[in-house]
Protein backbone atom coordinates (compact mmCIF):
# COMPACT_ATOMS: atom_id res chain seq x y z
CA UNK A 1 0.00 0.00 0.00
CA UNK A 2 1.72 3.71 -0.76
CA UNK A 3 2.14 5.74 1.50
CA UNK A 4 -0.23 8.92 1.90
CA UNK A 5 1.37 11.77 -0.19
CA UNK A 6 2.28 15.35 1.47
CA UNK A 7 0.00 18.28 0.60
CA UNK A 8 2.66 19.93 -1.01
CA UNK A 9 0.59 23.62 -1.79
CA UNK A 10 -0.89 23.59 1.63
CA UNK A 11 2.48 22.79 3.38
CA UNK A 12 4.57 25.92 1.64
CA UNK A 13 1.19 28.11 2.43
CA UNK A 14 1.20 27.16 6.29
CA UNK A 15 5.01 27.37 6.00
CA UNK A 16 4.01 31.55 5.42
CA UNK A 17 1.49 32.07 7.66
CA UNK A 18 3.13 33.00 11.11
CA UNK A 19 -0.10 32.21 13.25
CA UNK A 20 0.75 28.56 12.39
CA UNK A 21 4.42 28.77 12.74
CA UNK A 22 3.98 30.30 16.44
CA UNK A 23 1.23 27.27 16.99
CA UNK A 24 3.61 24.91 16.30
CA UNK A 25 6.46 26.49 18.19
CA UNK A 26 4.09 26.56 21.21
CA UNK A 27 3.43 22.98 21.13
CA UNK A 28 6.96 22.27 20.44
CA UNK A 29 8.15 24.61 23.46
CA UNK A 30 5.55 22.11 25.64
CA UNK A 31 6.70 18.83 24.47
CA UNK A 32 10.28 19.82 25.17
CA UNK A 33 9.52 20.33 28.57
CA UNK A 34 7.63 17.62 28.85
CA UNK A 35 10.58 15.51 27.54
CA UNK A 36 13.33 17.09 29.06
CA UNK A 37 12.15 16.23 32.12
CA UNK A 38 12.52 12.49 31.53
CA UNK A 39 15.60 10.79 32.65
CA UNK A 40 15.87 9.62 29.60
CA UNK A 41 16.85 12.55 28.28
CA UNK A 42 18.70 13.13 24.75
CA UNK A 43 22.37 13.27 25.23
CA UNK A 44 22.82 14.52 21.46
CA UNK A 45 25.02 11.25 20.28
CA UNK A 46 23.44 11.63 16.75
CA UNK A 47 22.86 7.64 16.90
CA UNK A 48 18.89 7.97 17.00
CA UNK A 49 19.23 10.23 13.68
CA UNK A 50 20.21 6.84 12.01
CA UNK A 51 16.65 5.44 12.01
CA UNK A 52 17.58 2.06 10.36
CA UNK A 53 19.65 0.83 13.34
CA UNK A 54 16.69 0.99 15.26
CA UNK A 55 14.21 -0.60 13.05
CA UNK A 56 12.22 3.01 13.10
CA UNK A 57 10.27 5.44 10.81
CA UNK A 58 9.95 8.42 11.91
CA UNK A 59 6.61 10.41 10.49
CA UNK A 60 5.27 13.73 10.44
CA UNK A 61 2.43 16.20 9.95
CA UNK A 62 1.46 18.64 7.46
CA UNK A 63 2.19 21.38 10.31
CA UNK A 64 5.27 20.12 11.09
CA UNK A 65 6.60 19.66 8.06
CA UNK A 66 5.89 23.87 7.29
CA UNK A 67 7.27 24.59 10.43
CA UNK A 68 10.41 22.76 9.54
CA UNK A 69 10.40 24.83 5.90
CA UNK A 70 9.41 28.02 7.59
CA UNK A 71 12.82 27.62 9.65
CA UNK A 72 15.19 25.83 7.20
CA UNK A 73 13.92 27.68 3.48
CA UNK A 74 13.75 26.29 0.42
CA UNK A 75 16.85 25.55 -0.40
CA UNK A 76 17.80 24.03 3.00
CA UNK A 77 16.10 20.96 1.71
CA UNK A 78 18.32 18.19 1.81
CA UNK A 79 17.59 14.31 1.00
CA UNK A 80 19.01 11.26 2.33
CA UNK A 81 20.79 9.03 0.95
CA UNK A 82 20.69 6.45 3.52
CA UNK A 83 18.41 6.01 6.60
CA UNK A 84 19.88 8.33 8.44
CA UNK A 85 18.80 11.86 8.67
CA UNK A 86 20.78 14.59 6.04
CA UNK A 87 20.83 16.89 8.81
CA UNK A 88 23.24 14.94 11.07
CA UNK A 89 26.74 16.21 10.88
CA UNK A 90 29.02 14.18 12.65
CA UNK A 91 26.60 13.77 16.21
CA UNK A 92 24.92 16.70 15.81
CA UNK A 93 21.65 17.92 14.52
CA UNK A 94 21.55 21.11 12.02
CA UNK A 95 18.52 21.80 12.32
CA UNK A 96 17.37 21.04 15.81
CA UNK A 97 15.11 23.67 16.57
CA UNK A 98 13.31 23.12 13.19
CA UNK A 99 12.77 19.55 14.00
CA UNK A 100 9.63 17.67 14.30
CA UNK A 101 7.79 15.99 17.67
CA UNK A 102 9.18 12.57 16.59
CA UNK A 103 12.95 13.79 16.74
CA UNK A 104 11.86 15.52 19.86
CA UNK A 105 10.37 12.54 21.51
CA UNK A 106 12.40 9.54 20.05
CA UNK A 107 16.10 8.69 21.62
CA UNK A 108 18.53 5.98 21.25
CA UNK A 109 17.27 5.67 25.28
CA UNK A 110 14.06 6.01 24.80
CA UNK A 111 11.19 6.16 22.64
CA UNK A 112 9.17 7.84 25.69
CA UNK A 113 5.66 6.25 24.54
CA UNK A 114 3.37 8.45 27.28
CA UNK A 115 4.91 11.45 25.12
CA UNK A 116 3.56 10.24 21.65
CA UNK A 117 -0.15 10.86 21.45
CA UNK A 118 -0.77 13.94 23.30
CA UNK A 119 1.33 16.13 20.77
CA UNK A 120 -0.42 14.05 17.86
CA UNK A 121 -3.24 14.85 19.16
CA UNK A 122 -2.54 18.41 19.73
CA UNK A 123 -0.86 18.47 15.91
CA UNK A 124 -4.09 17.00 14.35
CA UNK A 125 -6.07 19.81 16.19
CA UNK A 126 -3.59 22.57 14.62
CA UNK A 127 -4.74 21.42 11.41
CA UNK A 128 -8.47 21.48 11.86
CA UNK A 129 -8.52 25.23 13.64
CA UNK A 130 -6.15 26.55 10.49
CA UNK A 131 -8.34 24.55 7.89
CA UNK A 132 -4.52 23.05 6.30
CA UNK A 133 -5.12 19.70 5.15
CA UNK A 134 -3.96 16.70 7.43
CA UNK A 135 -1.03 14.40 6.17
CA UNK A 136 0.97 11.83 8.33
CA UNK A 137 3.92 11.43 6.30
CA UNK A 138 6.87 8.98 6.48
CA UNK A 139 9.87 12.24 6.88
CA UNK A 140 12.74 10.51 4.90
CA UNK A 141 10.30 10.21 2.10
CA UNK A 142 8.33 13.75 2.23
CA UNK A 143 12.67 15.43 2.55
CA UNK A 144 13.12 13.37 -0.61
CA UNK A 145 9.74 14.13 -2.44
CA UNK A 146 10.27 18.11 -2.05
CA UNK A 147 13.62 18.11 -2.81
CA UNK A 148 12.54 16.03 -6.36
CA UNK A 149 9.85 18.10 -7.02
CA UNK A 150 11.02 21.76 -6.17
CA UNK A 151 14.27 20.73 -8.19
CA UNK A 152 16.59 21.45 -5.28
Amino acid sequence: MPLPSLPEDAVWQAADNPEIIEQVASLYRRLDAVVAADATMCHKCGRCCHFGEFGHRLFVTTVEVAYFLAGVGRHGLRGPQTDCCPYQQATRCTVRPWRPAACRIFSCESKQPDANDRPLDELRALHTSNCVPYAYVDWISCLNDLRTRRGV
